[in-house]
């Protein structure tokens, strides 16, 4: 395995411990999914799109909990 594949999954894997419940399927899903991917590059430009995509869901997910926590707060 190269580099830039180890980098990729190491990417994936660090993005699957921070991702919330909601979100750890999918990434567990990307990750098995990298090693099917052919070429070195070519698998770390997929993790590349694969974690921001991941990171974006999860931002979502943080967002709506801090919502929820802040409209309980307030009322």
């Amino acid at each position: 395995m190269g580099t830039p594949r180890n980098l990729a999954a190491r990417l994936l894997r660090a993005v699957l411990r921070l991702a919330p419940e909601e979100s750890r399927d999918w990434a567990q899903a990307m990750l098995r999914e990298l090693d099917f991917i052919d070429g070195d590059w070519a698998a770390l430009f997929w993790a590349l799109g694969s974690a921001a995509a991941i990171l974006r869901h999860a931002a979502s997910v943080w967002r709506a909990l801090l919502n929820r926590k802040s409209n309980k707060e307030a009322g």
